[in-house]
């Protein structure tokens, strides 16, 4: 874990529009020099969504209910998180039900 600020590589920021079935379609979001090693997921929406990202380009991200843990991490409404990833991951979003949010990623070093 890197003590510095986050330092985004912006050359290659996506914005995703999440709903219940973008997971289908998983992204990969490398930095500039296409080693950044943490990116930075801000939801832009009022609702939650969750991401999973894997080396496959197959990944998908599930919505977890009481009892069955799934892939994926929780981005709450209005949330910014850094997560550290690796370089070539493939990223998957997706929202519950009938919720949709947007999400941006930006790849970059640091916190």
């Amino acid at each position: 874990m890197s003590s510095n600020a986050f330092s985004p590589q912006p050359t290659n920021s996506a914005c995703l529009s999440v709903t219940s079935t973008s997971t289908s379609t998983p992204i990969q979001v490398k930095g500039a020099l296409n080693n950044a090693t943490q990116r930075m997921f801000a939801n832009d929406g009022t609702k939650t969504c969750w991401v999973a990202w894997s080396a496959a380009s197959t990944v998908t991200a599930v919505v977890p209910t009481a009892g069955s843990p799934a892939n994926g991490i929780c981005i709450p409404a209005g949330a910014i998180v850094v997560l550290g990833i690796p370089p070539n991951a493939y990223i998957a979003a997706i929202c519950a039900g009938s919720d949709t949010t947007t999400l941006y990623i930006t790849p970059g070093e640091g916190n």
